[in-house]
């Protein structure tokens, strides 16, 4: 076997948590979806644990129901992967235009926790689908929908605490899908 030569941690299943969250977006009225954490006084990206058995794009978009008590769907937004195409073995290193692509994560946080425990947060996109009516949201988070400047202001008085390049990352994310035109396509979340 191959040793390889990058740097490399493996953690046992009693030792990382998986979560996922969304950039949750309105589209009609272009903004996005924040929850007020009120315990301390933040606003976040829904985001929560992943179940047991359950898909990554499942948790996601439950836990922004669950969070927000709007129900969404994957956005298909065009973006940048190293994930190959369907069907194609293709070298490693190349990095690849996807169209469209819906349910697939835009970004990853890696969370060191205490003694060698980490949290992996999956992030993706989402649209509110505005034609179910709202409904209640978990009591300890209030959402509200912003422009991408008022949900940049509000989220990085958060993001410095957790993670330095989190907000760069939401801000490029906007302004190359959002700014640029978001296809206004939410797709069908199947189980995966």
């Amino acid at each position: 076997m191959a040793v390889s030569t990058f740097q490399t941690e493996q953690y046992t299943s009693a030792h990382f948590v998986e979560s996922a969250g969304v950039v949750l977006l309105e589209t009609r009225t272009r903004k996005v979806c924040l929850v007020h954490y009120k315990a301390k006084d933040e606003w976040l990206l829904p985001k929560g644990r992943r179940n047991v058995c359950e898909s990554r794009q499942s948790a996601a978009l439950r836990e922004a129901k669950e969070e927000t008590g709007y129900t969404c769907a994957m956005l298909a937004v065009e973006m940048v992967t190293r994930a190959p195409p369907p069907g194609e073995d293709v070298d490693d290193i190349a990095y690849h235009h996807g169209t469209e692509l819906a349910g697939e994560p835009f970004m990853v946080t890696m969370r060191h926790l205490h003694k060698r425990h980490v949290k992996v947060i999956w992030w993706y996109v989402a649209a509110i689908d505005m034609a179910v009516r709202k409904g209640d949201g978990e009591a300890l988070f209030e959402p509200g929908l912003f422009s991408f400047e008022e949900a940049l202001s509000a989220w990085a008085a958060y993001v410095p605490k957790r993670s330095g390049r989190g907000c760069s990352c939401f801000g490029s994310l906007w302004r190359q899908y959002w700014l640029n035109g978001i296809p206004a396509k939410a797709v069908k979340n199947d189980a995966r």
